[in-house]
């Protein structure tokens, strides 16, 4: 095993590839529940003094996160073979997807019935958490049945609209092009499983380009939200998809980005960060008063929509 003295990296630079890398393997720990190894990379991840202050920020508070919800990773060693493992940076490294169909075809050899007890946990359980990580295995398997179980189970009713994603993303994943009737608190939605985005890169430019500007505005002043700005997204993405709101933002022209971005901005001050009224708001003179009757439209859509789907906790 390798001390903790040992990994200390002061003089070392970690290239823009290399931090991508270890993100992606600490991202495919967290996916596999391999808490105790993403906590050894988090801590090796600290030992490198040149890492951007955001950065080093956002890996702190997730270790702190396991050590508070998995004591038992606390002290989790980062062993020679992973240590190895991690700093092996090859051109032929296999993608977070082949590391997680390798991790499920490991499983399924050890355990025949894996397969079956899967989609059982995922149809039988009344817990969401654990018919979300049921999805998020399911897209690795093989199963002649797998595609049509899923596609009746997301028409027979609504379902939280996290499951709902995760469960188009399976059915696209799986290569299923078909349309499908998708029932939701506000009526059924009509959508193509093909145009199901599997990750921020397919979803929609102007989307991205919203949540692009509220990053850069907020980098300096609201370091906070800019830091967990990627995490809003990927959710926002996830509960709005099939919605009006998120038809009318993917077709926002690049005129209007800054409108959508500040009033975004606005909304998650008020209801995801909780800051005080006195300091909520975006710096309205770099709003046009011509736009302000639309500026404050779309802070409404987003405000409500955050309400419904983020609501506060008593």
């Amino acid at each position: 095993m390798i001390e903790r003295d040992e990994l200390a990296h002061p003089n070392v630079v970690m290239l823009p590839q290399t931090v991508k890398y270890y993100e992606d393997q600490l991202a495919s720990y967290f996916k596999m529940e391999r808490y105790e190894q993403a906590a050894g990379l988090l801590s090796h991840l600290l030992q490198f003094s040149n890492v951007e202050r955001a950065k080093r920020e956002e890996w702190e508070m997730l270790l702190v996160w396991l050590q508070t919800m998995f004591p038992e990773v606390m002290f989790a060693p980062l062993h020679t073979d992973d240590f190895e493992q991690i700093t092996a940076i090859e051109e032929d490294e296999p993608t977070e997807e082949e590391m997680h169909r390798q991790a499920i075809d490991t499983r399924i050899q050890q355990d025949h019935g894996y397969v079956d007890n899967l989609l059982a946990t995922f149809l039988e359980s009344h817990s969401p958490q654990e018919q979300l990580i049921a999805l998020e295995k399911l897209p690795f398997v093989d199963h002649p049945d797998a595609p049509h179980i899923l596609m009746n189970w997301l028409t027979a009713e609504v379902r939280h609209p996290l499951l709902q994603f995760r469960g188009l993303q399976a059915l696209k994943h799986w290569g299923v092009q078909d349309e499908i009737h998708l029932p939701k608190l506000v009526g059924s939605v009509h959508l193509r499983i093909e145009d199901t985005p599997l990750d921020s890169e397919d979803m929609p430019q102007a989307i991205r380009d919203i949540f692009r500007h509220l990053r850069e505005t907020c980098e300096e002043k609201y370091p906070d939200l800019a830091l967990f700005s990627t995490q809003i997204e990927c959710e926002f993405s996830a509960f709005a998809y099939g919605t009006e709101l998120y038809t009318e933002m993917s077709q926002v022209p690049e005129s209007d980005i800054h409108l959508w971005a500040s009033a975004l901005q606005d909304v998650l001050q008020e209801h995801i960060f909780k800051l005080p009224e006195t300091v909520v708001g975006y710096d309205r003179n770099e709003i046009d008063v011509k736009y302000e009757a639309e500026w404050q439209r779309i802070r409404c859509a987003l405000g409500q929509f955050f309400t419904e789907q983020f609501p506060p906790h008593s």
